[in-house]
Order: C-alpha cells, then structure tokens, then sequence
C-alpha cells in the first residue's frame, strides 16, 4: 500500500511568468491563419507572416500579454507590433492610432 503524505515544507506560490518565446502556451487561440478583405495573417509557434497589398512579410515573433489580448512584436524585421484581441467569430486586431480595429476571421 502506498500512501503520500503532504510537504511540511513551506512553499510560496509564484504566479507563472509568460515566456516571451512559448507562443504555443501563452497565445494558442491565434495560431493558425486569420484574414478579412485586406490582408492576411499566418501565426505559427515560430513564425508571423502577413500579406497585405500584394507584400509578404515574414518574421520571427515575441508574444506579450496586453489588456484582453496578446502583443506579437516581430523579431526579424522592422515592423510594428500586431496587438490581437480575440472576439466572438475571429480576432480584432488593434492599431496605434487607427479608429476602428481590423476584424480577422480564420481562414
């Protein structure tokens, strides 16, 4: 018979930290490939492409949490981050200074 006994041991509680890297645990709702009439977003576990006006743009990526969402900030190449917002049907994503988010729905 085996029988387990608790820790005695005090131990503290951290909260997990997100890995900037570890897209596949942090973010996995916006992996796969997003679209609406202008442009087109592909989110894999390592890589970010977006095609828009006939311009493809691939890079490596970060991932933060922000607010409701997630900040992808590209690593390869001098772009601006993407701020995604997941929302009933797809995902908002959100622009400095644009008056009305991009509603992408999965392709």
């Amino acid at each position: 018979m085996h029988t387990e006994t608790a820790s005695t041991a005090s131990t503290t509680q951290a909260t997990p930290s997100v890995s900037a890297e570890d897209v596949s645990n942090t973010a996995p709702v916006y992996l796969g490939t997003w679209q609406n009439e202008h442009v087109t977003l592909t989110i894999t576990a390592d890589q970010l492409t977006v095609v828009q006006a006939g311009v493809t743009t691939k890079t490596g990526y970060k991932v933060t949490p922000e607010g409701n969402g997630f900040v992808l900030i590209p690593t390869d190449v001098g772009a601006d981050a993407i701020y995604l917002v997941p929302v009933s049907g797809g995902l908002e994503w959100v622009a400095p200074g644009v008056a009305s988010p991009l509603i992408l729905h999965h392709a």
